[in-house]
């Protein structure tokens, strides 16, 4: 069998896993960016017939460009407050969402204000977005999974250092690529769908001893409250019906202004405490 140097036999100390390491920068870390194209058409305002793209869009504006504004404007008004409220009267947090829409619709109506309007997180429509199922499918299948994913394999490797700052850059192009989620309920009349969203890990920690982690995210959630050709023609013609005088208010009647803007909901979720 020969001689057996003293440290190898069984394993010793030459095989044995060094200590974690840790290398906390105790900073915001990039999770994913999925810029919004601020030059989309839901954007675009006053550009007459070059913002008609299809017949079907060309055809259901058509009766509503011989209304006059303010009759126009009532319809549009009428359409987002049923979507927000489903014809209920609100009352507690969802009337604050409510009044969130009304807030809106009197910036395109009369222009007042400039730049992004912004939800912040402690705003009633941020606290209503982050109960979503789709906001937190969004986080928990997706993002926390890669986290997780992402602590452990650092946490659990042969020279293991946990590194906050590699573990959100080694995740930042997958989550990139994730679909913006879809903010509906309440929402779903004056956000709906977003185009775009910006993430961050803030607040990492960890505990050797107890082998857990915990941190927080930090979401911006980007949308246009405008319409586009794609908003009037769709399959769902009450739908698209619904949102043809908004088209004709800000394609055709742009200088009143009626102007589209970008919405940005700020989410801070967490802290999420995990183990390894």
């Amino acid at each position: 069998m020969g001689d057996v140097k003293p440290g190898n036999a069984g394993g010793g100390e030459a095989n044995k896993k060094p200590p974690v390491r840790f290398q906390l920068s105790g900073r915001n870390q990039p999770l994913g960016h999925k810029p919004d194209d601020l030059q989309a058409w839901d954007l675009k305002y006053g550009m007459g017939i070059l913002a008609v793209k299809s017949i079907q869009t060309a055809t259901l504006i058509a009766p509503f460009t011989q209304l006059g504004s303010p009759h126009l404007m009532g319809l549009v008004t009428a359409g987002v407050t049923a979507m927000t409220t489903g014809g209920a009267v609100a009352s507690g947090a969802d009337a604050a969402v409510a009044a969130s829409a009304v807030g809106l619709l009197f910036r395109f109506e009369t222009g007042a204000g400039a730049g992004d309007w912004v939800f912040d997180s402690s705003s009633a429509v941020s606290a209503y977005a982050s109960k979503l199922d789709s906001v937190l499918n969004f986080l928990g299948i997706g993002v926390r999974a890669r986290i997780r994913n992402g602590v452990r394999a650092a946490w659990n490797g042969p020279n293991p250092v946990v590194d906050d700052a590699a573990i959100a850059a080694a995740q930042f192009a997958l989550t990139s690529a994730d679909t913006s989620p879809f903010l509906g309920g309440m929402l779903a009349g004056f956000i709906g769908g977003t185009q775009g969203f910006k993430l961050e890990m803030c607040d990492f920690s960890a505990d050797p001893a107890s082998q857990a982690f915990a941190y927080s995210i930090e979401a911006e959630f980007y949308d246009h409250f405008g319409v586009d050709d794609s908003d009037v023609n769709r399959t769902n013609l009450a739908t698209s019906t619904a949102l043809a005088p908004w088209f004709v208010l800000q394609h055709f009647r742009a200088w009143v202004p009626y102007r589209p803007f970008r919405t940005v909901t700020k989410i801070k979720f967490g802290p999420f405490a995990e183990t390894v």
